[in-house]
């Protein structure tokens, strides 16, 4: 006869419906899909004043348990009778500890290099193959002096284009003037290109090289992967890739991205007193929290109290009818608020998280200066650290990439002014100069990027305007590496006629900082960093998409309610 440990609740009793909390709802783990139960069963463990064994209704189930990646091999999926915070932490904490490598400038160039590859190993080349392609002979039509690339291995319909990938720059071995849809892919001075190459032409010892020596230092795709989740979550995949034992690159099933309420997280915050610096859950509300069942039931309970008249559009009326009967003054108006955000991008979940949300009702320099002191005061205060930038004070932000709006660019740039107000050591990049000498520009020189997508989008509307010598010069100002002649392509453009001309000054004159934020060499931002540094805002239009996740979608009520939210 199997053994069992057997646990006794105390029982309590509700004095206003004087039914008994059951504790099955307090149990902290969600119970799992296998379950049944049976009634008046014999209990031998509970007895009546007599001393016979009573009568019970017996349930059985399970724990939903962890869904982990499988290049885990920890043994998340064994069986177990019961588990608790420390052991799930044990499992998840990853094998290889990180080390300081690993926030540097080149562990970023490899996975951005990595994460390119695997990208244009899952989508290839988006061209549809027309049947005047379909029976291409690859293997003996292409000219093989030129492909330093291999097949690339994806999976796609069968009219998509089979087409390889060339290095020279990176393209569809089909891309041509006559079929100009096929993928071509430019800036690869950004990535590490000799891992690049060794990737797409699946040269083994190569990458074997490079691998094995970054998974020395606790990253890259042989290391072990430590991302887990909920059972009940639904992504299809993990975020990182893996190279199995084949050597073949692939990705494991995983737990979808959990997006959280913005608005209930800081209730919830409020509600605990939270200090700690990571975010809080419902388990540390209340350990049953963790049970989705029962969070499932209380939340519809309080949606009936609160919502008697639902979050159509009779609770609308409702919440008019109470905003009537309020003073004039107090009544809901809107603001011409315009929306300003912070992002970073967390290497070890692989996402974009919102530091900072706020609204201003002005775009100059000198309002973002004030926004800018008020963001870094609260996190000075949150986390007990000052604010610290590289170039001034030896650690902390190195890059910063946004978009060509002027009042942001020169606002950050003042408030580093602010930071070395009467800091007299000498510029890490200019020793002759102390570093309370430079000024809002020469700060943004030394860490501060434009994202190339806005980029070339403002120049595209150009492009109908002047000639193809001056818009393929426009274009090559966004480069880490030195032009040949840097003020011939500025001559090229400033000839290129009136709109040209326009352009040009406001990149080098009006709007300073925009050159050495596009062409390296004409900042002080070191090489690696530039390259670590991503691009484009891409990350940031992700985070601004989560970051909404909560605000679309919504009921009448609550789109209403959630507006009016933020105007107050």
């Amino acid at each position: 006869m199997g053994q069992a440990i057997i646990h006794v609740f105390p029982i309590s009793v509700d004095h206003d419906t004087h039914k008994f909390n059951n504790p099955k709802a307090c149990f902290q783990y969600s119970l799992g899909d296998g379950h049944g139960g049976r009634k008046n069963v014999v209990c031998h463990f509970l007895r009546d004043s007599d001393g016979k064994p009573i009568h019970c209704n017996r349930i059985s189930t399970s724990c939903k348990g962890l869904k982990a990646c499988i290049a885990n091999i920890n043994g998340f999926n064994t069986p177990h009778s019961y588990t608790h915070h420390t052991h799930v932490s044990k499992l998840v904490t990853p094998q290889t500890a990180f080390s300081p490598y690993n926030d540097t400038a080149k562990r970023e160039v490899f996975m951005k290099t990595f994460a390119f590859f695997c990208a244009l190993q899952e989508h290839g080349c988006a061209f549809q193959i027309t049947a005047d392609i379909v029976d291409i002979d690859i293997e003996n039509d292409v000219d093989n002096e030129d492909v330093v690339g291999t097949a690339v291995s994806w999976e796609h319909s069968p009219t998509s284009c089979p087409g390889k990938l060339i290095m020279r720059t990176d393209r569809c071995e089909y891309c041509s003037s006559a079929d100009r849809a096929h993928l071509i892919l430019q800036n690869l001075q950004e990535f590490n290109v000799n891992y690049l190459q060794a990737l797409l032409t699946n040269n083994l010892v190569a990458i074997a090289s490079h691998e094995e020596n970054v998974a020395r230092h606790g990253y890259g795709p042989l290391v072990l992967c430590s991302f887990v989740d909920s059972l009940v979550e639904h992504k299809q995949t993990c975020a990182h890739w893996h190279r199995n034992a084949a050597g073949i690159l692939e990705r494991d099933a995983t737990p979808r991205r959990i997006v959280c309420d913005s608005g209930f997280m800081k209730g919830l915050c409020t509600a605990l007193g939270w200090t700690s610096h990571r975010s809080p859950n419902l388990a540390d509300l209340h350990p049953s929290l963790a049970n989705l069942d029962h969070v499932d039931q209380l939340i519809k309970n309080f949606c009936y109290e609160k919502y008697p008249m639902g979050t159509g559009f009779e609770g609308v009326r409702l919440l008019v009818d109470k905003d009537n009967q309020l003073p004039h003054d107090a009544h809901y108006h809107l603001h011409g608020w315009q929306e300003f955000e912070i992002e970073a991008w967390d290497n070890n979940h692989m996402r974009s998280l919102t530091g900072t949300r706020a609204f201003i009702t002005s775009q100059s320099a000198q309002a973002h200066l004030l926004l800018f002191r008020c963001i870094f005061a609260i996190a000075s205060e949150d986390t007990g650290m000052p604010v610290l930038f590289k170039h001034i004070h030896g650690s902390s932000y190195e890059s910063v990439v946004a978009d060509a709006h002027m009042g942001q660019g020169l606002g950050l740039g003042m408030f580093c002014m602010e930071l070395c107000a009467n800091n007299e050591a000498p510029c890490i990049y200019k020793p002759h100069r102390q570093l309370r000498q430079l000024n809002a520009y020469d700060h943004l020189r030394r860490f501060y990027r434009l994202c190339i997508v806005h980029f070339k989008r403002n120049v595209l509307t150009l492009r109908t305007h002047v000639s193809k010598e001056v818009y393929i010069a426009m274009l090559s100002l966004s480069s880490s590496e030195a032009q040949p002649n840097l003020q011939q392509t500025l001559d090229t453009i400033n000839w290129g006629g009136r709109k040209a001309r326009a352009w040009l000054k406001n990149k080098v004159e009006t709007n300073k900082f925009a050159l050495p934020a596009l062409y390296r060499p004409a900042s002080f931002i070191p090489e690696d960093t530039w390259r670590a540094c991503p691009a484009t805002t891409n990350g940031n239009e992700q985070a601004h998409r989560n970051v909404n996740c909560d605000s679309v979608n919504l009921t009448l009520l609550g789109g209403i309610m959630r507006g009016r939210a933020f105007d107050d």
